[in-house]
C-alpha cells in the first residue's frame, strides 16, 4: 500500500503554519512589535547616556551662576549622529521636528524631550549682522538650510563671534523684536551699540567693549522696551567726546523705557567719560523708567563733569536687589551728584529698594545708594568708604529713607 496526507489534512496543516506566520510577524512588527521595542529601548538608552554627560559637564563646569550649555558637539564628542537632530535651549535637550521620524519624536516626548522653538542659529559675524533683516539667509554650517531673519525671529548664538573692533563695519541693528539667546558666549570687538530699540528679549549674552566715541551710549542697545536677561559687559567704553545734552551712557543701555526689564545683569566695564556737557552714566543704564532688578556693577565708572549712579544715573522708576561694588567717581568741583546705585532717585514714584553698595563714591555731592533723593530708599545698605565734599551717609535727601543704614 502507498501512503499519503490527506487532502484536508493538508489544508489544515496550511492554515496552521499561516497562523503561526501571522502570530510571528505580528511579534516582530507593529508598534508594540519584538523589532520595535528593541529599537526604542536603544534610542532611549542613547539619549539618557547624553543626559547623564549633560548633568555630569554641569557639574564639572558650574561656576556658581546659572550655567548654559553651549553646542552639542563641545559636550558629547561621540554622538554625532544626534548632533543634527539634538540641540539645547537654555541647557535642555530638545529636537528638530524636521529631523527625526514620527516614531522617535513620540519617544523622545516619552523622556519629556520637546520640539525646539523655530530658532535660527547664529555662527558667524556676517549672519549676526543680518538678525531682523528680513532676508532669506542660507547658513551652511546647517547643510546650507535658509532661514528667514525676520524681525520678531528667535536666534541662537553658537560659537563666540568677533565683530572686528574698530576695523569692523558693523552696522546697527535697527529695531528687534524676537528673542535672542547667546548660549553664555562672548561677542567681542564691539565699539557701537547693537541694536537701536529692543522691544524683545536678549539674554545670556557676554560683550567684550572697546568703544571710544560721542556720548548716548549703551553697549548693548540704544534704548530697550523689552528684556534683557543675564547680559554681562566686559572692557572700557570711553567717551571722549559729546553732543550738546550730555554724554549719557550706560553699560548695558542708554535707556531703559517704561515697559522695559532689565534682569540679572552685570557690568564690568571701566566706564570714563570726559565732556565739557553734563550727562548722565551709570553701570547699567544711564537712564531707567521701567525696572532693574538684581542686576550689579563691579566696573570703575567716572567722568570729569557728570551725575553718575554705580548702577543708573537718573532713576524714574524701580532699581530693586541691586548692587555697586566698583568705584564711582566724579573728578570735578562741580555739584554733580553721585551714588552709588543711582545718581539721582528723580520722582516721587522712584523707589531704590533692596540695594546695597560696597564701592568707593567719590565727589562733591551724593551718597552711598543715591546721590539725590526725591522718591523713597528703602531697606538698603552702604558699607563702602564715601569721599564727598558734601554727604549725609545713605543719599542726600529730600525723599523717604526706610529701614537703610
Amino acid at each position: 500500500k502507498q501512503k499519503g496526507i490527506t487532502l484536508i489534512a493538508l489544508i489544515i496543516t496550511i492554515v496552521i503554519l499561516l497562523i503561526l506566520a501571522g502570530v510571528t510577524i505580528g511579534t516582530l512588527t507593529g508598534d508594540n512589535s519584538l523589532i520595535n521595542q528593541t529599537g526604542k529601548a536603544k534610542f532611549n538608552s542613547e539619549i539618557k547616556d547624553i543626559e547623564e554627560q549633560l548633568e555630569l559637564s554641569e557639574i564639572e563646569k558650574n561656576d556658581g551662576e546659572d550655567y548654559q550649555f553651549g553646542t552639542l558637539e563641545e559636550l558629547i564628542g561621540r554622538t554625532d549622529e544626534y548632533n543634527d537632530k539634538l540641540s539645547l535651549e537654555d541647557g535642555k535637550l530638545v529636537y528638530d521636528e524636521e529631523k527625526v521620524s514620527e516614531e522617535e519624536a513620540g519617544w523622545l516626548e516619552e523622556l519629556e524631550i520637546y520640539p525646539k522653538k523655530n530658532v535660527i542659529p547664529i555662527f558667524t559675524a556676517e549672519q549676526f549682522q543680518k538678525i531682523s533683516s528680513g532676508e532669506d539667509i542660507v547658513i551652511e554650517e546647517m547643510g546650507g538650510r535658509t532661514y528667514n531673519f525676520a524681525i520678531n525671529a528667535n536666534y541662537s548664538i553658537q560659537n563666540n563671534i568677533d565683530l572686528g573692533g574698530e576695523t569692523g563695519d558693523f552696522t546697527v541693528i535697527s529695531d528687534f523684536k524676537g528673542e535672542l539667546n547667546g548660549n553664555n558666549y562672548k561677542i567681542s570687538g564691539v565699539n557701537k551699540s547693537f541694536f537701536t530699540n529692543n522691544s524683545g528679549t536678549i539674554k545670556n549674552l557676554e560683550l567684550d567693549i572697546e568703544k571710544v566715541g560721542v556720548g548716548g551710549f549703551g553697549a548693548l542697545c540704544y534704548q530697550n522696551r523689552g528684556v534683557i536677561e543675564n547680559v554681562k559687559t566686559y572692557g572700557k567704553i570711553e567717551i571722549t567726546q559729546s553732543v550738546a545734552g550730555g554724554a549719557w551712557t550706560g553699560g548695558i543701555c542708554y535707556r531703559n523705557m517704561s515697559n522695559g526689564q532689565i534682569v540679572k545683569c552685570i557690568n564690568y566695564a571701566e566706564i570714563k567719560g570726559q565732556t565739557t556737557f553734563p550727562g548722565y552714566i551709570g553701570g547699567i543704564c544711564s537712564y531707567n523708567s521701567g525696572t532693574i532688578e538684581k542686576c550689579g556693577n563691579e566696573g570703575k565708572v567716572w567722568n570729569a563733569s557728570a551725575t553718575i549712579g554705580g548702577v543708573v544715573g537718573l532713576n524714574y522708576a524701580t532699581i530693586k536687589e541691586c548692587y555697586n561694588n566698583g568705584e564711582v567717581n566724579s573728578n570735578s568741583s562741580g555739584s554733580w551728584q553721585i551714588g552709588g546705585i543711582s545718581a539721582r532717585n528723580d520722582t516721587e514714584n522712584s523707589i531704590i529698594q533692596d540695594c546695597y553698595n560696597f564701592g568707593t563714591i567719590k565727589g562733591t555731592t551724593g551718597g552711598g545708594i543715591a546721590g539725590y533723593n526725591y522718591g523713597t530708599v528703602k531697606n538698603c545698605y552702604n558699607s563702602s568708604e564715601i569721599l564727598l565734599t558734601n554727604s549725609s551717609g545713605i543719599s542726600s535727601s529730600r525723599g523717604k529713607l526706610s529701614n537703610t543704614c
